[in-house]
């Protein structure tokens, strides 16, 4: 494999705790429409997922009034959401060290944008792909690749960490190095059938893995 020479990020449940305002949220536009709570199941079936596609096909008469209401509670708490221990700093020593660095999330790119600006991160990014720059989404590669293109860096040379299996399976089918994020929302369990090729326990991990075995400023020196 090619030594790694860009980064990409999941976002949610990978450098913010926003796993649970989506869940909540979610429930929200439940309860309003439909009058009950989602199950367990249901709300699986959303998560790291484009919520208003998937909503749409799982329930074709409400789901549009679903998700108009789970963004309303969405909005008005979306500015508050917080970054994961260690995050920062993360960002930080591989900028430093000569990472280019991206984001991929199912996430629409608006929100994306406000959210890491409110969090003080956009500028660490030079590149950002949002949920309606593809027609595909995760697990396919379409996200990944776009990024890449955009970054002017051979798929091949890019790693990509998330907290889904399917953002290991969309790293994978890619030709992404796929790195498994377990600092936030990763289970273990469910990304190894994704056959992660490396697994952070800690973002300071990554800094370790990333500086010391593969810095572009090390390598080019």
């Amino acid at each position: 494999m090619r030594a790694v020479s860009c980064i990409l990020f999941d976002l949610d449940g990978t450098l913010q705790d926003s796993e649970n305002l989506a869940t909540e949220a979610n429930r929200a536009g439940f309860r309003s429409v439909l009058e009950r709570e989602a199950t367990e199941e249901e709300l699986n079936q959303l998560k790291g997922k484009p919520v208003a596609k998937v909503i749409g096909i799982l329930y074709p008469e409400h789901g549009a009034r679903i998700f108009e209401h789970a963004i309303r509670y969405y909005d008005a708490n979306c500015t508050a959401i917080s970054l994961y221990a260690g995050v920062r700093n993360m960002l930080e020593r591989l900028a430093e060290s000569g990472y280019p660095l991206g984001i991929v999330s199912s996430k629409r790119k608006a929100y994306v944008l406000r959210e890491l600006e409110a969090n003080g991160l956009l500028s660490f990014f030079d590149c950002i792909v949002g949920q309606e720059d593809t027609e595909e989404h995760k697990p396919k590669p379409a996200p990944l690749l776009l990024a890449a293109e955009q970054m002017g860096v051979p798929a091949a040379e890019c790693m990509y960490i998330g907290d889904q299996l399917g953002d290991m399976l969309a790293a994978s089918a890619a030709g992404m190095a796929s790195a498994a994020a377990l600092w936030g929302e990763g289970e273990l369990e469910l990304l190894e059938q994704g056959q992660p090729q490396h697994v952070f326990a800690t973002p300071e991990e990554v800094v370790s893995h990333l500086i010391s075995a593969n810095s572009p400023h090390e390598s080019a020196g």
